[in-house]
C-alpha cells in the first residue's frame, strides 16, 4: 500500500510524541492515521508499541492481531505479538508467535532472543541457549544475547559459561548493575569471593536501590574470609 505524504507526516508527528512520553497524544494521531487508513497494517503495529508504552497490553495484542489480519508475511508483527503475550504471562502464546516471526524471517536475530527470554521463563534452558547462540552467530551480538545466554547458564549451574557471557554483556553495557548483580553470584559459586564483593559493590554503586539485600551478602562474605584467615 502507497503510504500518502500526510500519513507520513502523522507517523513522524506520533512517534515524537512517544519519544517525550505523550502517550495520548501519539494515540491520538495513530487513530487518526487508522481512520483515514483501515487496512494500512504498519499503523495497527505502531499503534500497539504505543499502546504497550502506555499500559494499554490487551489492546496492544488486539491491535498485532489486526495487523496480522491484514499482513500474515508481517514478521515484526508476530515478534510484537509475541513480546505482548510474554509481558501478559502468555507464554506459550509467546512461544508460537515467535515461532512464526522466525519462520517468515529466520535471520532476525531479536526474534531469536525475544524467544530464549521466554524459553528461560518456561525452564527450557537449553533451548534458551540455543536461541541465544542463533542470535549471536547472526550477528545479534548485542547485551541482552549475552545477559540471556547468562542467566539460562545461571539456572543450569555453569557459572564459569555465566562469568564469560556476562563479562561480554558488561563490555557493551557497563552500567547494567543485574549482569554485576549475577556475575558476583556467579564468582562466589566459584569461591572468587573477593571478585564477588566487588561486582556487587559496582552493582550497589550502579543502582543504589540494591544495597540492603548485597550490602548484607558483602558484610556476611567479609566475615566468613575473616573467620577462616
Amino acid at each position: 500500500m502507497v503510504i500518502h505524504e500526510r500519513t507520513k507526516a502523522d507517523f513522524n508527528a506520533a512517534a515524537m510524541k512517544l519519544c517525550i512520553g505523550d502517550y495520548k497524544g501519539a494515540l491520538a494521531d495513530y487513530d487518526k492515521i487508522i481512520e483515514a487508513n483501515p487496512k494500512l497494517a504498519e499503523a495497527y503495529v505502531n499503534r500497539a508499541i504505543a499502546r504497550e508504552m502506555a499500559g494499554y497490553i490487551d489492546g496492544a495484542i488486539s491491535d498485532c492481531g489486526r495487523a496480522i489480519e491484514l499482513n500474515p508475511k508481517d514478521a515484526g508483527a508476530y515478534a510484537a505479538r509475541a513480546l505482548l503475550y510474554g509481558l501478559a504471562g502468555k507464554l506459550k502464546d509467546a512461544i508460537a508467535d515467535s515461532d512464526i516471526a522466525i519462520e517468515l524471517e529466520p535471520k532476525r536475530g531479536k526474534t531469536y532472543v525475544d524467544r530464549a527470554i521466554i524459553k528461560s521463563q518456561l525452564g527450557d534452558c537449553k533451548g534458551a541457549i540455543l536461541d541465544c547462540d542463533r542470535a549471536i552467530e547472526l550477528g545479534s551480538g548485542d547485551a541482552r544475547a549475552y545477559n540471556s545466554r547468562a542467566f539460562a547458564k545461571y539456572n543450569l549451574g555453569d557459572y564459569k559459561g555465566v562469568i564469560s557471557d556476562l563479562d561480554k554483556t558488561i563490555e557493551l553495557n557497563p552500567q547494567n548493575a543485574m549482569a554485576h548483580n549475577y556475575r558476583g553470584n556467579a564468582k562466589c559459586w566459584l569461591s572468587d569471593y573477593e571478585g564477588a564483593i566487588t561486582d556487587w559493590a559496582i552493582a550497589i554503586r550502579i543502582n543504589p536501590d540494591l544495597k540492603g539485600e548485597l550490602q548484607t551478602r558483602i558484610d556476611e562474605l567479609k566475615r566468613n574470609i575473616k573467620n577462616r584467615n
